[in-house]
């Protein structure tokens, strides 16, 4: 389930300034239990600013999105990949754009997806083995993570 919270900053003194961090929390066992994307964003000289933080908890994202229920028409192969990893949807899921991070949340690369396009593929060869995540994006702003493992 996704939660937003906002917090108002006022009088910051920066002009036109952005940016955005994932933070992972883990339980005793050591596995990820929630991932927050937390965006800055300072408009004006002494004016109202905010900080958006979004909490995505189980899948990491919320369950009702097309996306999500659609998850049976997205297809990652192969996985584990060694070199090149395949990313393969059904048109009718409009992907518009496709993010592969890292274990820490560092974005490795960014594809934006032509129209029409029902297939990308990502070149891991020069990352080490690991877990990564890649994220799609649609056409109405919903997303959703898959785990990928490298080996």
């Amino acid at each position: 389930m996704k939660k937003k919270i906002f917090v108002i900053l006022l009088g910051i003194s920066v002009n036109g300034v952005s940016s955005q961090t994932l933070e992972f929390t883990y339980d005793a066992a050591g596995n990820q239990i929630q991932r927050e994307l937390v965006t800055l964003t300072v408009n004006s000289v002494m004016s109202t600013n905010s900080v958006e933080t979004e909490k995505e908890e189980d899948t990491m994202l919320p369950k009702s999105n097309s996306l999500n229920e659609n998850s049976t028409a997205i297809e990652f192969y192969p996985n584990p990949v060694v070199d090149l990893l395949n990313v393969e949807w059904k048109s009718s899921l409009q992907i518009t754009q496709i993010i592969l991070f890292d274990g820490t949340g560092k974005m490795l690369q960014l594809k934006k997806v032509n129209e029409g396009t029902t297939i990308e593929t990502f070149n891991l060869s020069t990352y080490s083995s690991g877990t990564y995540y890649i994220r799609l994006f649609d056409a109405f702003q919903q997303s959703k993570s898959y785990k990928i493992i490298k080996k």
